[in-house]
């Protein structure tokens, strides 16, 4: 269930009509096609319970923020440092000032945070006590 809080927009973004509605795509465990056919095989609820948080990074977050909230709908909030938030009903998007547009860290709940920590460890990732390093995408893991 971890990509609920992406479908959730892509679902939000064809009701808008931005892009060409997938046929389900209101069932959060419905057709996903750039997760391929049967991605629902792939859930590890033993594992990964949710995505919780995506942080977005860009020269100009306020900006970024609001054109994010445009596509969804959504209203630009502030976080509790002061950063551009989108709150959606299970996930929130947070915005923060860095040197490009790009997606910086994703918050995963876990049923163990210290065995995905290892087992990413032991994948070559650089961890931390609860997180770790992935593709250029910090990983923060909490239970």
């Amino acid at each position: 269930m971890a990509c609920n809080c992406i479908r959730a927009i892509a679902a939000r973004r064809s009701s808008n009509s931005i892009t060409p509605t997938t046929d389900g795509s209101d069932d959060i465990l419905g057709p996903y096609p750039p997760a391929g056919p049967d991605w629902q095989k792939s859930i590890r609820k033993d594992v990964t319970q949710a995505l919780i948080g995506v942080e977005m990074e860009s020269p100009q977050p306020q900006v970024l923020a609001g054109h994010w909230g445009q596509i969804i709908g959504i209203p630009v909030s502030t976080g509790k440092s002061g950063e551009p938030e989108l709150k959606l009903p299970n996930c929130n998007f947070t915005f923060i000032k860095g040197p490009s547009d790009i997606m910086s860290g994703l918050t995963f709940k876990v049923a163990d945070i210290a065995a995905v920590r290892d087992a990413a460890r032991a994948k070559g990732c650089a961890a931390s006590v609860d997180s770790f390093l992935l593709g250029g995408v910090t990983f923060h893991l909490v239970a």
